[in-house]
């Protein structure tokens, strides 16, 4: 036996199954791959899918605000992340469902103590965070772990956020922009479009809907679209000028136009 593990150290072989150990004890080849290509975390062309009004959207927000915290759902590799951390100035608790993704994001912000990745389930995530977290404090919440088609996790995570969070300001990625086609959004058949229309039933009298003022055709990166939500006695700071327009007229009461 001796013998051949000096044999199998020695060779080709050897070095293999050293390989394979080593990946194996660092989370898979999944995740050997992602770290070994460079800009791994920018697939999407970098923070906020690589949209720079976006970007801007978010600085204003974190410039005027003094949010207590950051929360995100779907952290995929963590290029949003990093930079919600960074334009806030603020702690980011990020959850992401992916086993592969979380294990790598934990490794990328191993060093950093302002951010704290969190694998499972964002419902799940964010009900414990309401149980441990201050609830009275301006809270910026960017949500982004609607992928799964036959688990839409988003109408549930704004109801717990509205229902536990007194001064939320909630940007919800992969949403229609109304008046604006050239902006993409995800649908997930009926009742699960994120626009507007399927979006009133989940939100309470109180709260305002907010769009992006810049047009598709300017926006960079993806052309993703987006809404923020905010209650109509929104947090200390809060002001939406030159970055986000208000979607108006809207009855949430009836769910149509007013």
């Amino acid at each position: 036996m001796g013998n051949l593990r000096r044999f199998a150290s020695q060779t080709r072989l050897g070095a293999w199954i050293r390989v394979a150990r080593r990946v194996r004890a660092t989370g898979g080849t999944a995740h050997a791959l992602r770290k070994l290509t460079p800009g791994a975390q920018w697939t999407w062309g970098g923070p906020m899918n690589g949209q720079a009004g976006r970007c801007e959207i978010v600085r204003s927000l974190g410039s005027r605000v003094r949010f207590s915290y950051v929360v995100e759902t779907g952290t995929f590799l963590g290029a949003s992340t990093g930079f919600l951390a960074d334009v806030t100035g603020a702690s980011v608790f990020t959850v992401e469902a992916s086993p592969d993704n979380h294990r790598f994001t934990q490794q990328a912000f191993a060093g950093r103590r302002d951010i704290t990745v969190v694998p499972g389930d964002s419902r799940t995530f964010l009900r414990q965070l309401a149980v441990e977290q201050a609830l009275d404090k301006p809270v910026l919440f960017y949500l982004d772990a609607h992928w799964d088609e036959a688990d839409l996790p988003l109408w549930e995570e704004i109801r717990i956020i509205l229902g536990n969070w007194a001064h939320p300001v909630i940007l919800i990625d992969d949403f229609e922009v109304p008046g604006d086609s050239g902006y993409v959004f995800a649908e997930y058949g009926r009742g699960n479009r994120l626009c507007v229309e399927d979006l009133i039933p989940h939100l309470a009298p109180d709260v305002e809907v907010w769009c992006p003022t810049l047009r598709s055709e300017d926006e960079t990166g993806a052309r993703s679209g987006c809404v923020v939500l905010v209650r109509s006695s929104a947090p200390r700071g809060w002001d939406a000028t030159g970055v986000l327009r208000k979607v108006l007229p809207l009855s949430v009461s009836d769910g149509r136009p007013g």
